[in-house]
């Protein structure tokens, strides 16, 4: 028998002047461990592995190009794939110019 778990999260001040509140609920079947999941890449994660793989290294610039996406949804993958080690960030800072990201 399978267990479900809820987790709530909750986001904004309830009852003041906030123009917002939001909440969310996860859901998720005890079974099924949480890490396989996080670990399943995206589309977006395997272009960015690809890119790597053909190029040595892959830029914000790079997977936005050969994914079809902006350069924003591009930098939040690739930091994302770099929070979780699956990719090694590369530069002088954040606004670097030159910053890329390798395969570990």
């Amino acid at each position: 028998m399978s267990e479900e778990s809820i987790f709530l999260d909750e986001s904004g001040d309830f009852g003041s002047n906030s123009k917002y509140y939001l909440v969310t609920l996860v859901f998720h079947n005890q079974d099924k461990p949480i890490e396989d999941i996080s670990k399943k890449p995206s589309g977006r994660e395997r272009m960015a592995y690809e890119v790597a793989a053909e190029c040595g290294r892959v830029t914000t610039k790079a997977l936005a190009d050969a994914a079809g996406v902006g350069r924003q949804t591009a930098s939040s993958t690739l930091k994302a794939m770099a929070r979780r080690g699956l990719l090694v960030w590369h530069g002088h800072g954040v606004n670097d110019p030159s910053q890329y990201y390798t395969v570990q």
